[in-house]
């Protein structure tokens, strides 16, 4: 993927990855030898800032194919032959833990590392 090649909407692109835009080129030049090195994200990424040379799961008219996602997933019942028992000791006290965390408010800030720095 060579600077001169590209587009200005494609380097405009290419610029919000900052200091990390070299291992974006390497992972490009992986997914123009073999697409199925990289990660799906990474491919559907690459279809967009490439000129159009894969279909990278679109279909004729340019839309993407996405598998439905489901909206109703029953949980699991207990077999009869199951035991039921209630949660106690230090396994009852984890539950309470994750419960309770689910009222923390999330962090929104935010860093950005260069990936050699990981």
């Amino acid at each position: 993927m060579k600077s001169s090649d590209l587009t200005k909407a494609q380097k405009e692109e290419l610029e919000k990855f900052g200091a990390n835009t070299w291992f974006v080129e390497y992972l490009h030049k992986q997914y123009e030898e073999n697409p199925d090195e990289v990660s799906e994200q990474w491919q559907n990424f690459f279809g967009k800032v490439s000129s159009g040379k894969r279909n990278n799961g679109s279909n004729d008219n340019g839309k993407k194919t996405v598998p439905p996602h489901p909206t109703n997933i029953q949980m699991p019942e207990p077999m009869r032959e199951d035991k039921l028992q209630l949660i106690a000791g230090a396994p009852a006290k984890i539950l309470d833990n994750m419960n309770m965390s689910l009222t923390v408010p999330v962090a929104t800030s935010q860093r950005i590392i260069p990936v050699k720095l990981l």
